[in-house]
């Protein structure tokens, strides 16, 4: 065999090794915990607990909502996205207001968008199991569908029996439908040194913007439902980097 064809073979085989590694690398993957947490007024909410707010008594004993369509951008792109993505976060639970996802190591991003809720396509499958199973006590009716947030409590603010509100807000028919896009800065670099996405929700903002002694009850679709689930999604933020 001459130099040169010994020579190109050796170059060859080095190539395909470069190619090789370069492949497996691509291939790695990481596992992110997404994390959601609940507050009021900056501080770790606590169900059962005694909150005074505008003087009166303020409890909260009830709170979970549906993410879906969970996907990674980069420079307004869509770079990830995950199949099947359904999830209930139970604030009611431990260890219900967290879920996994899986991405390639060297994915680049700098947003994250997900759905408050579930789409038309979604209500309109039929009856499901896993976090969409009607049992979980999210589901409403065939023609009314998921209830995407639902918010329980009571506050000597509503002239109620037992002084209870209910925010179940829900609704995919037009003109109503609710599902809430929503997108988030997130620190990449940060992310992925953690292997954390923390999003936070703080419901103080919520009672800011509405009269609990007016708005109390609410448990079917409607313009007012719509207002309210538009008003919820301006809830979620990520901590910027320090």
């Amino acid at each position: 065999m001459s130099k040169f064809n010994f020579t190109a073979i050796i170059l060859c085989l080095l190539m395909q090794l470069i190619c090789i590694s370069s492949s497996l690398a691509q291939n790695e993957l990481d596992t992110i915990l997404l994390e959601f947490e609940i507050q009021f007024e900056n501080e770790l909410l606590q169900l059962d607990s005694i909150y005074v707010y505008k003087g009166e008594t303020l409890v909260f004993t009830n709170l979970k909502f549906y993410i879906s369509k969970l996907s990674l951008k980069k420079q307004n792109e869509v770079v990830w996205e995950e199949l099947d993505s359904y999830h209930l976060m139970d604030f009611t639970e431990e260890g219900k207001m967290k879920s996994y996802l899986i991405m390639p190591s060297s994915l680049q991003f700098d947003e994250m968008a997900l759905q408050l809720g579930t789409d038309s396509v979604t209500n309109v499958s039929g009856v499901m199991g896993g976090d969409l199973d009607p049992m979980k006590g999210m589901y409403w009716a065939w023609n009314t569908g998921y209830i995407n947030f639902k918010l329980e409590g009571n506050s000597s603010l509503c002239p109620t029996r037992k002084n209870e509100f209910q925010f179940h807000l829900g609704g995919y028919r037009a003109p109503y439908q609710t599902v809430q896009n929503i997108q988030l800065k997130i620190d990449q670099e940060k992310v992925k040194s953690d292997s954390h996405i923390l999003v936070k929700i703080d419901l103080f903002h919520f009672f800011e913007q509405i009269d609990l002694s007016q708005q109390h009850s609410f448990m079917s679709p409607g313009s007012d439902v719509q207002v309210l689930s538009e008003l919820i999604s301006t809830l979620f933020f990520c901590d910027e980097k320090k």
